[in-house]
């Protein structure tokens, strides 16, 4: 297979991927609303201006990692706060199917095996679950497979 089909054909599995992603939040709008972790809380106070703090009333705290927590507050200041946030995990997803593909390539697989391990990615019913979530999988799940991408 030429290296443009496979990028064809890991762009197509991509974009189904995030389709099916997009599905989910659509289907299950109120899953974005539950803060188990309290990502929300934190990145709410984050994108108020209250610094990096939880509860009513704020209190600075170290509960939870910074990254997720400041993409949340970024999402929070955009149109459309939560929907904004879903969106950037729908892409966060989408991305991961991409370098998880180039990723398989990049260290010696075919490109059929390639695309089955993007494929694994694309309909893995937690990564699905998981970014109609306010929780960090989504964001790990895509740092993980860039780094990997970055040392192979």
């Amino acid at each position: 297979m030429t290296n443009r089909r496979f990028l064809n054909l890991l762009i197509v599995l991509a974009l189904l991927g995030g389709m099916a992603r997009a599905g989910w939040v659509a289907a299950h709008p109120g899953l974005m609303r539950i803060d188990v972790d309290g990502y929300l809380d934190i990145g709410s106070h984050l994108a108020a201006g209250a610094g990096y703090s939880a509860g009513n009333p704020p209190y600075f705290t170290a509960f939870r990692p910074p990254l997720y927590p400041l993409l949340v507050a970024a999402a929070l200041r955009l149109p459309g706060e939560l929907h904004a946030l879903a969106a950037l995990q729908v892409v966060m997803g989408l991305l991961t199917i991409l370098v998880t593909g180039l990723l398989a390539r990049r260290l010696g697989a075919s490109s059929i095996a390639a695309l089955a391990a993007g494929l694994v990615v694309a309909v893995d019913p937690v990564l699905i679950h998981v970014t109609a979530t306010p929780m960090t999988e989504t964001l790990c799940t895509l740092l993980v497979a860039l780094w990997g991408y970055s040392i192979a």
